[in-house]
């Protein structure tokens, strides 16, 4: 038996199109700040949620809808109090549901292929379909939940499909059964949903290489080409491009005229500014562009992005680092002070001080977490003190 289904997501969407304010009092006083016609806005909100509502809504809160009261501060507060217990309990219904089908995965998850168990067990939420190539469903995994970047799931030996799945389609849920046949798998997305149900289910799936996120955290990938990102890779691990409906094993990187890539059956090469596979004799454009291509190349290996952050720096050069304009050494600099502040005193305060006085400064949760921390070790001191009041 299903747990989920495009009805039971509809439902609690639907049943938690409107939310009421916990405070009357603040909201319209952040209204009149800003000019704001709270009736307006009111009328507005319930308009927008009026026919999703309908659709579940227990009869006894239609008055309240048809005449306009159910989201201002004159609804009964008996009335209130029962509409926000009935949209907790679809709530919690809906949750319960979705519990249910993790308890059943787990219990079959070590008879699951296995990297398609651990694709499962970390979730396809928010992870959006790119293509849909035979029986194989390419899936974008970076907007989930999982370190996973990408996934391809292999649908081998397909018995049934009851619904539809699409590019560009976004999966909201998933569920797994097992069947006398196989497995079965389900996805719920904003569309609808869709059972594959074949003899297995295998998948792969893929990280981004550790440059990808350096040269992202430092801001110039649009500038890097394709020899410095190659050369930065470890050339220990594999390496996957990913375009369009192709999954290109790298049996290496030749940077050389126009050749970028070899693999098996072809090669990767630029032409103008494009990028282009030639697979089996055949051309095929992968990318528009260098930059577009550096984001299709994956690794099968996962490395810890946030990794460095964690890696000490020599006492030396602390100052040095946190005055530079490189974020990874300042976080760094940081780091290293906040586990090891024994014989930087002097340095932590100077830094506080100076860190305080950049009104441009994007990170005051890092300083209130610094200031708060070396204050309870007692090392603050009494002029920098005067100097954070605002932060002790």
């Amino acid at each position: 038996m299903w747990h989920l289904t495009y009805e039971d997501y509809l439902r609690q969407q639907y049943a938690n199109a409107l939310t009421l304010p916990e405070d009357w009092e603040t909201l319209y006083t952040y209204y009149r700040n800003d000019g704001v016609n709270p009736d307006r806005i009111h009328t507005e909100e319930l308009e927008a949620a009026k026919l999703p509502l309908l659709k579940v809504l227990p009869q006894r809160f239609i008055p309240y809808v048809e005449d306009g009261t159910l989201n201002r501060p004159t609804l009964p507060k008996d009335v209130r109090d029962d509409f926000i217990q009935w949209q907790a309990e679809e709530t919690a219904r809906f949750e319960e549901k979705l519990g249910l089908s993790m308890i059943d995965f787990t219990n079959i998850q070590e008879q699951l292929e296995p990297n398609f168990a651990e694709v499962i067990e970390g979730g396809l939420h928010d992870a959006i379909i790119t293509q849909i190539v035979d029986d194989h469903i390419f899936i974008n995994t970076e907007g989930g939940f999982t370190a996973k970047a990408f996934v391809i799931l292999h649908v081998d030996g397909a018995i049934s499909q009851q619904g539809e799945l699409h590019a560009g389609d976004t999966i909201l849920y998933e569920e797994v059964q097992l069947t006398a046949e196989g497995v079965a798998l389900r996805m719920i997305t904003e569309n609808g949903q869709c059972t594959l149900h074949a003899k297995q289910i295998a998948a792969d799936f893929y990280y981004r290489p550790m440059p990808y996120h350096e040269l992202i955290a430092n801001e110039v990938l649009p500038d890097v080409t394709a020899k410095q990102f190659i050369e930065a890779l470890d050339s220990n691990l594999d390496y996957t491009v990913i375009a369009n409906r192709y999954a290109l094993p790298i049996t290496s990187f030749v940077i050389q005229g126009a050749e970028l890539a070899q693999f098996s059956g072809g090669i990767i090469f630029k032409e103008n500014n494009a990028i282009i596979a030639r697979i089996h004799n055949e051309d095929h454009v992968i990318a528009q562009s260098e930059i577009d291509w550096l984001s299709q190349i994956f690794t099968t290996t996962y490395v810890d992005p946030y990794a460095i952050f964690s890696e000490p720096l020599p006492a030396e050069e602390l100052e040095t680092a946190l005055a530079s304009t490189d974020l990874a050494l300042i976080v760094r600099a940081w780091n290293t002070l906040y586990e090891n502040p024994a014989g930087h005193e002097a340095l932590i305060n100077r830094a506080l001080i100076a860190l305080a006085k950049d009104v441009d400064n994007e990170n005051n949760v890092m300083l209130d977490v610094y200031v708060a921390h070396f204050d309870t070790l007692g090392l603050i001191t009494n002029d920098t003190k005067i100097a954070l009041a605002n932060y002790l």
